[in-house]
Order: structure tokens, then C-alpha cells, then sequence
């Protein structure tokens, strides 16, 4: 037998059986026992996958906007560069890093500067 599938129907029996002793809980460990352990994870990811896109759409998103449009007025070389582009030169995502080419360039003139 596969080590898989007996673990579902181990892990089904546990639930299903914790469920059914609590009497508030019988109906849901009965629907549970008839759609399968894995079909109603599957249900509950795709609502979290639902709620976390929409609040990342609506809060997340804005917020990472205001930190992105920050960096770019902290550090003038910061963007973010396209799948494209990166295929093609990987050495360009040091951009995607705030604050690296400002500390690089930083420590370059400190250098060049106490070396002459």
C-alpha cells in the first residue's frame, strides 16, 4: 500500500472520529467523512487564496507602492527590472536591492579617496 494514501485514510479517521465524539460537530465530521479530508483542505486553501488575494490587492499592495515610490527618492539607481531583462543580465537585479549601488559607490570614493 502506499505510504500516501494510507496516511490520508490515518489522518481522515483521526479527524473524522475527533469530530464525531464532539456532539456540536457530528454534521461536520459527517460532510467531511463524505467529500474526503482532501477535498475540503483543497476548499479552505482556495478561500484563503481568495482572502489574501483580495486583501493584497486592496492593502498590501497600495502600502508596497508608497515603500517602492520611497526608495526610488532614496536611492536613484533602484528599480525593478523585468523577467526579460533578467534572463538576459542577471548581475542587474544588484538594482533591485535599495540602498546597494548608494553604499557601493559610497565605499568606491571613500577608497579612491584615501588611496591617493
Amino acid at each position: 500500500m502506499n505510504w500516501k494514501k494510507s496516511a490520508w485514510k490515518i489522518v481522515t479517521l483521526l479527524v473524522v472520529g475527533t469530530l464525531i465524539f464532539n456532539p456540536e460537530l457530528v454534521a461536520f465530521g459527517m460532510f467531511i467523512d463524505y467529500v474526503g479530508l482532501d477535498l475540503f483542505l483543497l476548499l479552505l486553501e482556495v478561500q484563503v487564496v481568495t482572502l489574501f488575494g483580495y486583501y493584497f490587492q486592496n492593502w498590501i499592495k497600495p502600502a508596497l507602492k508608497l515603500v517602492m515610490k520611497f526608495l526610488q527618492k532614496f536611492d536613484p539607481y533602484f528599480f525593478i527590472p523585468s523577467r526579460n531583462v533578467i534572463s538576459k543580465f542577471p548581475v542587474i537585479l544588484c538594482h533591485a536591492i535599495p540602498g546597494y549601488f548608494v553604499i557601493y559607490l559610497s565605499f568606491v570614493v571613500d577608497v579612491s579617496d584615501s588611496v591617493s
